[in-house]
């Protein structure tokens, strides 16, 4: 359901969400806590205001809130006249609480009145990461301390105030925190007033205006502020903790310089007067962009000056651009419903990697943004169990499960999409109108592209409704029917794209406005190429120019289409010989979408292997990066298969690294540019982690000297050196790593994923048992399970854990929290043949798998692409490779 207001600000009443009362609407809130951080629990208080759209009746003569896991509730009506509650029921399945008064209390009252009541109620510091909860960690004396954070979206501010808990009701927060005195208090906006009372300290915040209840955030603890440096007009501070203030000044600096550039993109000010981004020690999501007061986890947040790697710096960037974003799409205009949350997450996802692009040309972000965000974009969305963009509303247990690829990349990818084919200039003009008009309001899909219709004159509405609104996206076949010395006449027929490439006539009925962005020799520079041709037809005949002496030609031009693209096999041959004449995004691009059709048979899987081997001069760190994983790819689906096919498939990666690596030299002098050293540290990385002799005993030496002087390698070779220890160290080196794991510096993380990488019984026990004490926390239970299902013996040993510690891993995770998906998702798609598919589902057909069920379903469809690709190309595989 979308809830908007109408033109003359009025809410329309059908359109509220129907789990709670829609004939009145909350428009103000004064929120009070006071923290009792010895028994994890805190005493709340809450006075909500509410405008009356419609009089109460006989069999609607009561309030509703959301409540859950609130205990001792107590309330009573303030006005129209004060009156202590008759009845407070508790839904527990609906979470929500009826407050019942005198039967003609509340009968009396007209539309237009006001009605406030005061609920005062107790509540639990969890430590499940959601709602109000505990951050444990440990101080620089190894003491252990706490935080206590919000976390409310989706829908978890209801675990620590009564409120309506949905986007669409946008209301008025005014915070007042009470706890020890020797505690930081922070909350959105800035502090209005605090005094210490004997042992207490009172904190009250100014009024946050007209937010959604996801978006309030308040945090109590042992904070450092660390100031921003760079010269922005309002207070950026990064909270942090003792020890880490180092490690916090990039982030304090480049968020200053994300709002500045935001402000100036969009010619919207930053509305408050202070940003603050928190450290919390333990944070399920990346990060919570909660207006004014931004949380963070540690990996997304900290950077250490001196000894950071590409990928880290790179990292942190993203993720601040993408939460600063935020502060403009999601929190000044908000999605009316759940089913528009990708105008949130696509939109900061889209503008992170512009704004990073700004302050880091040479990191050539739209090739990364093909080889990361389209990447995962194009691979949920090309199996069965994929969603629409715009999904359907659904329950609060389900609702997390479409914060993933499909709300963030594939949507972000269709707005690079639009800003290609618009132009840059009316796609930002277009956006700013909508974010200007929809300001402090709610907004749908159709808004946005009311807007960049508007701007641009072109049919936004019509053709990206189509896109937005059906799931899975078009393989577009070419055939080459005709040719000149001058030109060529294709003949294109577009088709539902599935990897398990089993599409039914059913799923096969939408038709896309596809603009085809075609590229010949005459247009080959970046951004030069055709846009005015939109294929949104079954089947059509185009003509091409073409040079005699390169018959060059390319769909998709700088991949800025969400579309796959089949030509005759004749032509990936040509197209292995003619990359001058493609951008490195065409090459990246093209790379991807070759594994897709490898995976769903449209194309062999060695005509693909072939095209990598011939691009192996290639010098862009992005299209190497891309020809490695699609090599990972083509491993993974295999990796059940005999020992001597996964060898030789991992020869093929070290090899093709090392003798680029051997070309280039390994050692980072200070001459190079960024895109070589980026080159060198992705090559070194592949050759260790295929399995390259010569550069795994290296950088194993290097570690052993590293432990007496950490100067001796370049910080940027730092994974890759642990990457060798986790492959060929022994016990002395798993506990060197384990250490250094417990030091708590920016090394903890490579730590992680090195120590639970080790291979061995001991090791993969130490992993489970470290996991069940919580010394590996919560939060990155996800980083030890991807590593221990790395190798065959490791798929199967997530697998009976998970079946063996079912019921607790649900006590631990409940299907609420995004966490439980990822875990499901880790320990079952690593399978690659029908018999573990039939087996995963056989075992979760008793289960109650809301919160987690699409998940399972992708994992699914996974193992059946993998088996069916393994299926189908074996013996083409096994052929290419004996005559390697």
């Amino acid at each position: 359901m979308c809830k908007h207001f109408n033109e003359n600000g009025s809410l329309n009443i059908e359109e509220i969400p129907r789990d709670l009362p829609t004939n009145v609407k909350p428009v103000d809130y004064h929120i009070s806590f006071n923290v009792d951080e010895k028994a994890f629990t805190f005493k709340g208080e809450t006075i909500v205001e509410f405008d009356v759209l419609e009089p109460f009746t006989k069999e609607l003569n009561y309030l509703e809130l959301n409540t859950c896991e609130l205990y001792d509730v107590k309330a009573k009506l303030l006005t129209p006249v004060e009156e202590e509650v008759v009845k407070v029921e508790e839904f527990t399945k609906y979470q929500k609480t009826r407050f019942t008064f005198g039967e003609e209390t509340l009968l009396k009252l007209n539309k237009g009145d006001k009605v406030k009541m005061i609920i005062n109620y107790g509540g639990y510091l969890n430590d499940k990461m959601c709602g109000f909860y505990r951050s444990k960690y440990e101080d620089e004396n190894g003491d252990i301390k706490y935080q206590f954070v919000t976390q409310f979206e989706a829908t978890d501010a209801r675990k620590a105030f009564p409120c309506y808990d949905h986007p669409s009701i946008k209301s008025d927060f005014t915070v007042k925190m009470e706890s020890i005195k020797e505690f930081v208090h922070i909350s959105n906006m800035a502090s209005n007033a605090e005094e210490i009372v004997g042992d207490r300290k009172i904190t009250t915040f100014n009024t946050l205006p007209k937010h959604s209840t996801y978006l309030v955030a308040f945090c109590v603890g042992d904070f450092v502020p660390v100031k921003s440096q760079y010269n922005y007009r309002i207070p950026v501070t990064t909270w942090t903790v003792k020890g880490a203030e180092k490690r916090s000044q990039y982030s304090a600096d480049f968020t200053s310089k994300c709002l500045e550039f935001y402000e100036n993109l969009f010619d919207i000010p930053f509305p408050f007067n202070k940003v603050d981004s928190i450290l919390c020690k333990e944070f399920s999501a990346g990060a919570m962009e909660n207006s004014g007061m931004i949380t963070y986890r540690e990996g997304a947040l900290l950077l250490d000056p001196e000894q950071h790697t590409i990928a880290e710096l790179q990292r942190v960037s993203e993720v601040i651009a993408h939460e600063v974003a935020h502060q403009w799409f999601g929190n000044l205009v908000t999605m009316s419903d759940w089913t528009d949350l990708w105008l949130n997450e696509s939109g900061a996802t889209f503008w992170s990697w512009f704004c990073c692009n700004n302050f880091y040309p040479e990191w050539n972000v739209w090739e990364a943004f093909i080889t990361d965000s389209l990447a995962s974009a194009f691979s949920l969305d090309s199996l069965r169990s994929s969603h629409a963009i715009q999904n359907e509303s659904c329950a609060p247990d389900e609702i997390n499960q479409i914060f993933d690829a499909i709300s963030y990349a594939k949507g972000g990818s269709l707005l690079r999409m639009i800003k290609t084919w618009l132009g840059e200039k009316d796609f930002v003009a277009g956006v700013s109108s909508y974010l200007k008009e929809f300001a402090w309001q709610n907004a749908t899909t159709a808004d946005l592209w009311d807007h960049l219709e508007k701007v641009s004159g072109k049919p936004v509405k019509e053709s990206m409704s189509i896109w937005t609104k059906n799931v899975g996206h078009p393989i577009v076949t070419v055939e080459e029917i005709a040719k000149t010395e001058t030109e060529i006449t294709l003949k294109l027929t577009q088709n539902r794209f599935l990897k398990t490439a089993d599409v039914k006539e059913e799923e096969n009925q939408v038709i896309y406005p596809i603009v085809l962005f075609f590229k010949t020799e005459a247009n080959t520079k970046e951004g030069d190429f055709d846009r005015s041709k939109i294929f949104d037809t079954r089947e059509t005949t185009i003509t091409l120019p073409v040079s005699s002496a390169t018959d060059f030609y390319k769909l998709n031009g700088n991949h800025s289409g969400f579309f796959v693209t089949k030509y005759p096999d004749s032509r990936y041959e040509k197209l292995a010989k003619q990359s001058s004449f493609m951008t490195d995004d065409d090459k990246a691009g093209l790379i991807g979408e070759m594994t897709s059709l490898c995976a769903a048979g449209f194309i062999k899987t060695s005509i693909f292997l072939n095209l990598i081997v011939s691009w192996k001069n290639e010098s862009s760190p992005g299209i190497w990066d891309q020809m490695l994983v699609a090599l990972g790819n083509i491993r993974t689906a295999w990796l059940f298969e005999d020992k001597a096919t996964m060898d030789k498939l991992k020869s093929i990666s070290a090899k093709l690294a090392a003798d680029k690596l051997n070309e280039l030299g390994w050692e980072i002098k200070e001459t190079d540019s960024f895109n070589l050293k980026e080159l060198k540290v992705s090559l070194l990385y592949a050759a260790v982690n295929n399995g390259d002799e010569k550069y795994r005993k290296m950088c194993l030496d290097l570690f052993h000297k590293y432990l007496e002087d950490e100067s001796v390698i370049n910080p940027l070779y730092r994974d890759t050196m642990f990457t060798a220890v986790a492959l060929n160290g022994d016990a002395k080196d798993y506990d060197a790593v384990f250490k250094i794991y417990r030091k708590n510096d920016s090394r903890k993380i490579i730590a992680l994923r090195t120590f639970t990488r080790f291979q061995g019984k001991e090791y993969v026990d130490k992993t489970f048992e470290l996991i069940k004490e919580k010394i590996i926390l919560p939060q990155d239970i996800f980083i030890a399970l991807g590593m221990i299902g790395i190798p065959r013996e490791g798929v199967q040993t997530l697998w009976n854990w998970l079946t063996s510690n079912w019921d607790q891993i649900v006590l631990d995770f409940p299907p609420s929290l995004n966490m439980l998906s990822y875990i499901v998702k880790i320990c079952t798609s690593g399978f690659t043949t029908y018999e573990k598919r039939d087996e995963i589902k056989a075992f979760f057909a008793d289960k109650e798998c809301n919160g987690f069920d699409m998940a399972l379903a992708q994992s699914l469809d996974s193992i059946t692409t993998k088996a069916k690709w393994v299926e189908r190309d074996g013996a083409d595989l096994t052929e290419y490779l004996a005559n390697i």
